[in-house]
């Protein structure tokens, strides 16, 4: 079934769907969270390694400042009330080979993030906003890497630190939940928080989604869907999901049971079952005695974010002046031409002209060239001698 036939289906049944996202961002810090050892992509496995990462008996962790700045940074950017001043620190159990201490410091209880909102722009140029629950800091697991025989483990990301963004369940059509993504995707790369690479893991998204009737508000068992580390994978993912449920219902004439847990093979374009969905239960979070609470207060106040620079502001000047959802998008989908197009503008104040100057004439290694109007005209300059040359050369 196409994706528009799935939508008309659920919706000529009286029924819609309630989707969330839990987001992590692994943070670009120089350090790991928890300990000294370096934050970075390295081929050979085990070196940025040390007692605390690995989870040896008898370490203490020490927590990394950097990572607790670059939190606020991105709360600043979806507005968030902080109204947790004091934050603090739980351990998440959980028994898994990438896992050796069989615990995840997480926040839990003590949230830095505790809310916040990420407005946005489909491409026919309507708006939707999803509801942030919370956002916390957690450390990564190890990398498992599964050969015929034997599994290995690679610690060099053990302990990176992560932000996991998660929504209310207040998504309510698929390709929201990617441009909600995206959006994500280019917050925190305009803050220079995160290079947010999608094919090195430094950004993933588990996807939880159900059915149920309309103008009800009760939550039906869902289904979540993990490490989807593409949007084009997370469209048909969750397409493929929703038409399982919405089939169940067709058939059973009620909405499937089980909460459960599936995995995205893109080859095969089907979602496997991984296992039965575990409960906040299951992880039986207790505080962290390990490391103290934290006054982060004075952090607060001292950053700021310049809101007006991020995607949707950027987005809203350019359709606002004209300019097509999808065109606008195409400023924002890149940092460097994002603040282009911001500085240009702000000068000459017409986002028509400057986005179809900037379109038409300048290529993508040109922008880190740009930092005024002087050297746009410059290169528009040369530009158009050359083309003015060629005409002469062909006469």
């Amino acid at each position: 079934m196409e994706l528009e036939q799935l939508t008309a289906a659920i919706k000529a049944h009286d029924l819609e769907l309630v989707i969330g996202l839990e987001t992590h961002v692994r943070l670009n810090t120089k350090t790991k969270l928890f300990c000294s050892c370096a934050n970075q992509e390295i081929e050979t496995p085990n070196q940025n390694i040390c007692s605390v990462c690995t989870g040896q008996m008898g370490v203490l962790p020490a927590l990394n400042k950097e990572a607790i700045t670059k939190a606020i940074y991105f709360g600043k950017a979806v507005d968030s009330s902080f109204s947790n001043e004091v934050i603090s620190w739980d351990r998440k159990h959980y028994e898994y080979p990438d896992n050796p201490k069989n615990i995840q410091i997480t926040q839990f209880h003590n949230p830095i993030i505790p809310d916040g909102h990420v407005s946005c722009y489909r491409n026919d140029g309507t708006q939707f906003t999803v509801n942030l629950t919370q956002v916390h800091i957690e450390e990564d697991a190890a990398k498992l890497m599964h050969e015929k025989k034997i599994s290995l483990v690679d610690f060099n990301k053990a302990g990176v630190p992560l932000i996991e963004i998660v929504t209310e369940p207040c998504i309510r059509n698929i390709e929201d939940a990617s441009t909600y993504a995206q959006y994500i995707q280019r917050i925190v790369q305009n803050l220079g928080i995160s290079e947010a690479n999608l094919e090195k893991g430094e950004f993933k998204s588990d996807v939880s989604v159900s059915l149920r009737k309309k103008h009800s508000y009760e939550l039906n068992p869902r289904t979540e869907i993990k490490n989807l580390n593409s949007f084009k994978f997370m469209v048909e993912a969750l397409k493929e999901e929703v038409e399982k449920q919405f089939n169940y219902f067709i058939e059973h004439k009620e909405f499937r049971p089980d909460q459960t847990t599936v995995l995205w093979d893109a080859d095969l374009k089907q979602t496997k079952v991984m296992r039965k969905k575990e409960f906040e239960a299951d992880y039986r979070f207790i505080s962290e005695p390990d490391l103290p609470f934290v006054n982060i207060k004075a952090e607060i106040e001292a950053i700021k974010v310049d809101t007006s620079a991020l995607p949707y502001a950027v987005e809203s000047i350019l359709i606002n002046g004209g300019v097509l959802p999808q065109d606008a998008k195409f400023f924002t989908a890149d940092k460097l031409r994002s603040q282009t197009f911001v500085e240009i503008n702000n000068e000459i104040k017409d986002p028509s002209f400057v986005a179809k100057t900037l379109a038409n004439n300048i290529k993508a290694e040109d922008y880190a060239k740009i930092n005024s109007i002087a050297q746009l005209t410059d290169i528009l300059t040369i530009r158009f001698l050359k083309i003015q040359f060629k005409k002469l050369l062909l006469m």
